[in-house]
């Protein structure tokens, strides 16, 4: 034990003698307010019965370095991620009184931010709608529901008794676990979670205390993804996730050496509806550069938040992608365009294989980022052309390049006119760019039926580096 600990155990009534009253409290207070998450009722006991300043920081000392990730560094990462996440809570969702958060700052201080978090209206009578928020983690699987009862932006936890709420505008520093099955409250969240709320929240929680460490997002890696929206069958969506990651930026183990990433997809609908993709492990080879994958999901029109996981399974690091999916209808029979998607290779299929758009080979290139001089490739469909009396369609197709955020085209294409056999085509694009400056620029192309008159234009950002 060091020196000054042994001092401070041995001699403390010596080393607090010149303590102004009132001095100890304050701060025993105010640590408590800090680590009140993370505490134990032994821990508040043996933290409350401190008698000087110097006792406290011993105390202090103790309890961290107990809890120090690697000792043998100069930094406590525990520690560190601590304090980041108080003040995060402090700034982000705020409260009044002692500890200057609420439930949520509680539940981000405890297990990090969550991995989805979802907001709704909910109706409790005819007159009143609290505001009602549900937080998701993946690893481990669990989720904290919280309201704001009053609409005064204080949450608390979803199903307390409202006069509890009114406990942390007053000060509460340990509102607990408040979960209820009141009846006059239907929980709009119920299909949610896969796991039993009840039993698994208590484990994973614990869990979740348990294996506290240095958010793993903090030194993410490097990924790049997109959605892109095909039409497809009976009235569905064809949506399409590409994404990449860089070798480098990978570990690689065993005998030839192989990367190894965990891909985990998960959705939520709108109306609460949660579907998730059997996880998948997806290999690279050195050799490899990349990491590129496509995986797709057939989806019922609506807004969908997405959440996609990519994990190396070697080094423990993952990157995370969230984003609102707005999936709009493709009317059979109507004139549409699909989204416009980069590529980073389009060559004629000659065998079956992976990215296979009709009869081309067409890589995802979800980084749009093209070297200098480099062509720019890109990919869309086309639904709802008009037919002649031989069944064959006849449209035209423009693109140009705008800089990012401007309107004056910087390259413009001539226009190209077409014929195919049936309602829909598959269309690719390739455009030189040899004369183009390195930047930021927008990719715009429009179609225009020939036979119906309709026409649409899609628009998307790339960079030449």
């Amino acid at each position: 034990m060091p020196l000054k600990w042994m001092l401070c155990f041995a001699f403390p009534a010596i080393l607090s003698a010149g303590e102004a009253p009132g001095t100890l409290e304050a701060r025993r207070s105010a640590e408590l307010d800090d680590l009140g998450p993370i505490l134990t009722e032994s821990l508040r006991d043996s933290l409350l019965a401190t008698e000087s300043l110097w006792e406290l920081e011993a105390w202090l000392e103790t309890f961290w370095a107990a809890r120090d990730l690697s000792p043998e560094t100069p930094r406590n990462e525990r520690r560190d991620e601590h304090t980041r996440r108080l003040a995060f809570a402090r700034k982000n969702y705020p409260a009044p009184a002692p500890p200057y958060y609420d439930e949520r700052g509680r539940a981000h201080i405890l297990f990090g931010p969550p991995d989805e978090v979802l907001e709704r209206d909910v109706s409790v009578d005819s007159f009143y709608h609290p505001r009602r928020l549900a937080w998701i983690w993946r690893e481990p699987d669990m989720m904290e529901e919280f309201w704001d009862f009053d609409l005064d932006g204080i949450y608390a936890l979803a199903g307390a008794d409202p006069a509890a709420t009114n406990m942390a505008r007053q000060g509460s520093r340990n509102l607990g676990s408040m979960h209820s099955d009141s009846p006059f409250f239907s929980d709009p969240f119920d299909d949610l979670s896969a796991i039993d709320r009840k039993g698994a929240l208590a484990e994973s929680r614990e869990r979740g205390i348990g294996r506290y460490r240095e958010d793993a997002r903090s030194v993410p890696l490097t990924g790049w993804f997109e959605v892109n929206r095909y039409r497809g069958e009976e009235g569905r969506v064809r949506v399409e996730i590409p994404w990449q990651l860089i070798g480098e930026d990978l570990s690689f183990a065993g005998e030839p050496p192989l990367a190894e990433v965990r891909e985990r997809l998960i959705l939520i609908s709108a109306e609460g509806r949660l579907l998730e993709r059997e996880p998948r492990i997806l290999r690279m080879p050195v050799a490899a550069g990349e990491l590129v994958a496509l995986p797709t999901l057939s989806l019922d029109p609506g807004d969908w938040n997405l959440v996609l996981r990519l994990e190396d399974r070697a080094a423990g690091r993952n990157v995370s992608y969230e984003t609102l999916v707005q999936v709009r209808e493709f009317p059979e029979g109507a004139f549409a365009l699909s989204d416009l998607a980069f590529s980073s290779s389009i060559e004629e299929r000659t065998l079956p294989g992976r990215f296979v758009k009709g009869d081309w080979k067409v890589d995802p290139n979800p980084r749009a980022l093209f070297r200098d001089r480099e062509s720019i490739r890109a990919f869309f469909e086309i639904y709802g052309l008009a037919l002649d009396a031989e069944g064959r369609s006849r449209y035209r197709v423009r693109s140009r390049i705008l800089p990012a955020g401007g309107a004056e085209a910087v390259r413009a294409d001539l226009a190209s006119e077409h014929r195919e056999h049936g309602e829909q085509a598959i269309f690719t694009l390739t455009i030189g760019s040899r004369d183009l400056a390195r930047g930021d620029y927008q990719l715009e192309v429009e179609v225009a039926d020939l036979l119906s008159g309709a026409s649409a234009s899609r628009r998307k950002t790339f960079r030449l580096d």
